[in-house]
Formats: C-alpha cells, sequence, structure tokens
C-alpha cells in the first residue's frame, strides 16, 4: 500500500505509526520534534534572535541617551537661571552710595577705574604702597578678566537673548 511505511516511524516524544498521513500531521504539530529537521527555520530563528538582542542593546543605549539628555536639560536650566541672575544683576548695577576704597588724602569714589588712576598720581601715597597697590590691581584685574571670560562664555553658550 502507497499509504504506509515499510517500517514504523518513531518520535522522539514516543508517537510511533506506519501511516504516511498520521505521521506528516506528526511532524507539523510535535512539540518535540527537533527544528533542526528544517534549516530555513533555523536560521530564521537563529536571525530573530540575534535581532532581538540588537534591539534590546539599542533600547538600553536609547535610555542611556534619555538620561544624558535629562542631565543637560537639567544642566542648561541651571545654567539658565545663573545666566538670568547675572543679567538682573547687571541691570541692577551696584548699589549707588556704596563706597569702594578711600584714599589717604580723602579721595573716595564708587568707581574702581578712578580710583586707581587717582592712586598712581597722588602725591599721598608712599613708594612702597604704590608696589603693593600696583600687585594688587594686577590682581583684581586677572580676576575681572576671568570674570568676563566666564560671563562671555555663558553668553555665547545661551546665544542671543
Amino acid at each position: 500500500m502507497s499509504n504506509r511505511y515499510k517500517d514504523a516511524r518513531v518520535c522522539e516524544c514516543g508517537f510511533q505509526t506506519t501511516h504516511r498521513g498520521a505521521w506528516s500531521i506528526h511532524t507539523r504539530t510535535c512539540k518535540k520534534r527537533p527544528t533542526a529537521a528544517n534549516p530555513v527555520e533555523t536560521e530564521l530563528r537563529e536571525r530573530f534572535a540575534s535581532l532581538e538582542a540588537h534591539v534590546a542593546d539599542k533600547e538600553e543605549r536609547i535610555a542611556s541617551l534619555e538620561a544624558h539628555v535629562a542631565a543637560i536639560a537639567t544642566l542648561e536650566q541651571m545654567l539658565g537661571q545663573e545666566v538670568e541672575n547675572t543679567m538682573e544683576a547687571r541691570k541692577r548695577g551696584r548699589p549707588r552710595g556704596e563706597q569702594i576704597e578711600s584714599c589717604a588724602c580723602g579721595y573716595v569714589t564708587e568707581n574702581k577705574g578712578n580710583f586707581w588712576k587717582h592712586l598712581q598720581i597722588c602725591s599721598y601715597v608712599v613708594d612702597g604702597e604704590k608696589d603693593q597697590l600696583r600687585e594688587r590691581v594686577a590682581v583684581l584685574e586677572q580676576q575681572l578678566a576671568a570674570a568676563l571670560e566666564r560671563n562671555a562664555t555663558l553668553e555665547q553658550m545661551l546665544g542671543p537673548l
């Protein structure tokens, strides 16, 4: 008969038959049958597994980048607040009536530039004091230059307001 095998076919699950139709149906539905019987299916399963791993890696990278973007947004917000505070302080300026320095001759000013110019020409200042004052002026000018540089960097990072 053409619908039967000569010898019985045996599956790993224990199913046994000589009938071709029963064996065909069983091979398609058996859960214990190895998938290696179909090389195309095996290749597709491997490819699917590698793509799943690739997607998982991408999701991790996306989560990491989202955390990084959130941190940058927080820093930008803090920087924006700092620039806003600096701009407000600039608009306000120094409170009037605040005495910056006074000279031995009695000269008092609110403008540092005018005060240092005065010290260079004032006859009341002793030579030793002039050297100390020049050193202090140099230090203050360096601090001012650093502050101006920081401010320029902040303005450059924020762009025009």
